[in-house]
Formats: structure tokens, sequence, C-alpha cells
């Protein structure tokens, strides 16, 4: 995961950023910054002191670390299905001059397609303002594939990464999941049509159209190799598919 974070780092920069160099700088202080592509400026968005921010040939930011928890929109936006937050609010509604001992009711809330993205984290911001990377302080559920039914729950406090176009990139899974690795069409006979069980907590990678590029098995299973051959793939140990092939490295036997 952390080479795929990388990745989309890198990508963000040199997609965004492609006619200067981007610069780095030590907030000496929490410090309002405007990020990237955003139309609109809010002071209230503060980004920590004493952390290092990337900027834009315009001063913008491309990641810092958010001096407290935030509401912001994921480059997910558009495949995001738990769109509202509960809280607490204190009932002072009434007639003027009609007093009554105040009452607290959970209510909810929408958040228009925002995810709240944890303080003292760090957050990547795509060329429209939108996260590509950051550390969610509450599960998300998004949309897996952008013409298909089927949804995944991210867990809290982990962190979260799209593709530029808005599809799942990397996550914590919340539960467990039966998906369809790359390469599940030579491995449609006992896999139930393609599908693996993975498990809840795990982390987990996808390709850009939705399938598992590495991801750890709740239960064993037997998957076809492009040669013909066939392995078990093990539980509780990350899987990389890619190409078709299955590879994992075995723990070393004590």
């Amino acid at each position: 995961m952390h080479k795929l974070y990388l990745y989309l780092l890198a990508a963000a920069v040199i997609i965004n950023c492609s006619s200067a160099q981007a610069q780095t700088i030590v907030l000496a202080k929490d410090t309002p910054l405007v990020p990237q592509g955003w139309s609109v400026a809010n002071a209230n968005l503060e980004f920590k002191k004493d952390t290092s921010a990337q900027l834009n040939d315009d001063g913008q930011v491309i990641t810092g670390v958010l001096d407290a928890d935030t509401y912001l929109r994921p480059a997910g936006w558009r495949y995001l299905i738990n769109d509202c937050y509960l809280t607490t609010s204190t009932n002072i509604f009434g007639p003027p001059f009609f007093h009554h001992p105040p009452v607290r009711n959970n209510i909810v809330l929408p958040t228009y397609q925002h995810l709240r993205y944890k303080g003292n984290t760090a957050v990547t911001f795509d060329a429209s303002g939108c996260v590509l990377s950051g550390t969610i302080d509450d599960t998300a559920t998004l949309q897996l594939q952008p013409d298909k039914y089927g949804f995944v729950t991210f867990k809290a406090g982990t962190r979260l990464t799209f593709y530029p176009a808005g599809t799942a990139a990397s996550g914590t899974l919340a539960k467990d999941y039966r998906l369809r690795p790359s390469g599940w069409q030579a491995n449609i006979n006992g896999l139930a049509d393609g599908f693996l069980e993975f498990k809840s907590g795990s982390d987990i990678e996808f390709t850009a159209d939705g399938l598992v590029s590495t991801g750890t098995l709740k239960k064993a299973a037997f998957w076809t190799q492009p040669d013909n051959t066939v392995i078990q793939l093990p539980k509780n140990i990350p899987i990389v598919f890619q190409n078709g092939t299955a590879k994992f490295t075995a723990p070393e036997e004590k």
C-alpha cells in the first residue's frame, strides 16, 4: 500500500504541477492555506505547525497535514454512499418566552459527499481540490465499480486512496467481503464465479476498474495460474494478483 500511495502522490504532483516545480515549506505555526483546485477559500482550514506542506506554483496546497478533524470532499465523492453523519443537538426550539428543559437529540445531517479526515494526518489533493489520499475519521462506504452494483465499507482511522478518475485505490476493509481479484476469469470453477472472501480489517488494493490487486483472504482457496498449475492461496497473508498470477510470501517457519 505504501508504494501505491507514493504512486498517487507522484501522479498528483506531475499532473497538477507540470508548469513548474512544486515547492515544500515548513509551517512555523498553524496556517490557513488554500488547497489546489479550490474556487472558494476557507479561512478555517488550517495546516499544522512544524509540519511540511507541498505547494504548487500558485502557492496552493498539494499535500499538507491537517490541524484538526476536517470534512473534505474525496476524489471518489461520486461513488460515496453514506452521505450523512450523526450528531447531537440540544433542543432549543419553541415559541418565544416558552422555556422548557433542554433535550439532547441525535440528528442526521447531510455531508454533501464529504468525508471527515483526521487531524494531524496528511492529505493529498487532486487538481479539482478533492482528496486523493487521507486518513478517514469514520467509516466510508463506496460503490466499487462505476457501472456495476456493489459497495465496500472502509474502516475508520485508516488511509483511503483514490485513482484520479475517482475509483477506490486502497484502504482497510471494515467487514469481510467477497470480491473478484485481477485474473478471476481463469478461476471461475469452484470459486463462486471468481469471487474470493477477503478478510475484515486487512489492507486491500484495487485496480482502476475495481478488481483486487492485493488482498488478504479469510479462508484458503485454490487458484489456477496462467500456466494451468493449481496452487493453494493461504489465509491471513497478503496476496498480489497481477496478470492472472497470484503471488505471496510464505511466513518463515520458527
